[in-house]
């Protein structure tokens, strides 16, 4: 079980950048774990002003030999009260183009919005049953990350000097985790 990009060129070739994985082909770059802005863009003032909204489509694939069943994906966050932003979440299936090629329905930028019912992700650590998985089989997951504005608002100018005199960084990051289980005969779990 692996996630990877989506969106490039044709299908199977690589798209290694998240802020374009927007639907379309599937690529052939897997999303790499525990690295820095891999799903989303730093926070900054400039995505508070102008980039509120991300969405972004990664692909479940089952890359193993064998039907993979009970697929559970957990959205995990240390410290929920700690997050600027709304996430929302929405799976999809995969579409096969008259070649076979897997694809999924696309949208322009980041900032629009698919089409799909998606679910405000509102606990610490949430669960998701995905079923079993066929052997190749691949679904879209939608990510949206909603900046709420009064969660990074600009400070006054007297906590701009207490966190400078107290040496406290602004936050850039959201840290939170996709942690996939399932059983078969290779047993395992992934993360990204």
């Amino acid at each position: 079980m692996r996630f990877y990009y989506t969106n490039s060129p044709t299908y199977d070739t690589p798209q290694t950048e998240a802020k374009l994985s927007l639907g379309g082909f599937l690529s052939s770059s897997l999303i790499q774990n525990d690295l820095i802005n891999n799903l989303f863009s730093s926070i900054s003032e400039l995505s508070r002003q102008s980039l509120r909204r991300e969405a972004i489509l990664i692909a479940l694939k089952n890359t193993y030999t064998e039907v993979i069943q009970d697929v559970t994906l957990e959205f995990k966050v240390d410290d929920f009260d700690a997050l600027v932003s709304e996430f929302s979440i929405a799976f999809i299936v995969s579409k096969t183009d008259s070649c076979g090629n897997v694809y999924f329905d696309r949208i322009d930028n980041s900032q629009a919005l698919p089409f799909v019912d998606l679910e405000v992700i509102s606990d610490l650590n949430k669960s998701f049953s995905l079923g079993d998985f066929a052997v190749d089989q691949v679904i879209g997951i939608w990510l949206i990350r909603n900046i709420i504005e009064a969660n990074v608002a600009p400070l006054t100018n007297a906590e701009l000097e207490d966190n400078y005199n107290d040496d406290i960084t602004p936050a850039t990051q959201e840290n939170f985790s996709l942690e996939l289980s399932w059983t078969s005969d290779e047993s395992g779990s992934d993360s990204v």
